[in-house]
This record gives structure tokens, sequence and C-alpha cells, in this order.
């Protein structure tokens, strides 16, 4: 949208929004800078945030086919950054179900995606995303 010059608040001022109608206070929200493109991106500038905060843990609210990926793509940042201060928690009206995820499509191209990048967190993260 950004390229085309058409409005778009972008998906963080989305999850502001939420954050804020479900009662978290806005000075408690911090957007971070730069523009990120995939979960490892995220979770290494979530990484770098926290060195001006020691002793800081950040609450992660992701889908819930997402959460063990989230999970393994932190232990090889931290390792790299010598932190362990994150919660991973699904949000809880995903419709993702985990028990029979094969019977819908997009559960199972979730499925699909996250193994994927479980493989590519258990090797290190060698793979990035194509800008």
């Amino acid at each position: 949208m950004q390229q085309l010059h058409l409005p778009y608040a972008g998906e963080e001022q989305y999850s502001r929004m939420v954050l804020i109608d479900r009662g978290v206070p806005p000075v408690a929200i911090r957007i971070l800078d730069p523009h990120i493109n995939n979960t490892a991106d995220e979770l290494r500038l979530v990484s770098n945030e926290l060195q001006s905060h020691p002793g800081a843990t950040v609450a992660v609210v992701t889908s819930k086919a997402h959460t063990r990926r989230v999970r393994s793509i932190w232990k090889v940042i931290a390792k790299e950054k010598n932190r362990d201060h994150l919660l991973v928690r699904a949000a809880p009206q995903d419709p993702f179900d985990s028990e029979h995820w094969w019977r819908s499509t997009n559960d199972a191209l979730s499925v699909a995606r996250e193994y994927l990048g479980l493989l590519n967190a258990w090797f290190g993260l060698p793979l990035t995303h194509s800008r």
C-alpha cells in the first residue's frame, strides 16, 4: 500500500488499537523501528531494545501455530545476545485447530510454514527474508 501511495496505517497501528481496546495503557505500548520483514528480524529488534531495559520481560502474542517457532527463534537470538526474558502466548481467539489442522487448507499451510521456519531456526537461521 505504501508503494502505491495509498493510506495504510500499518499492522503495528492496528495491533496498538487492539491492545488499547483490551485495556493496555497507551504509554505501555512501544512501536519499534525499523519496519521488519519476518519473525527473526522482529525478535532481534526486541532483543536489541531489551539492552536498554535490563531485567525486563517482553510478552509476545502470536497465532497458536506460531508459538513454537517464536520460542525456537528466540533461543537462537537469546543465545547470540545473552537474553532470555520472553513470554510467548497464543492469541485466545485464534481459530487454528491444532488437533485437526489437516482438515483446513489455512491450518495445513500454517503447519507447513511453521515446520519450514522451525528447520531454519534449528539450523541457526541461515535463511533470511529476500528483500
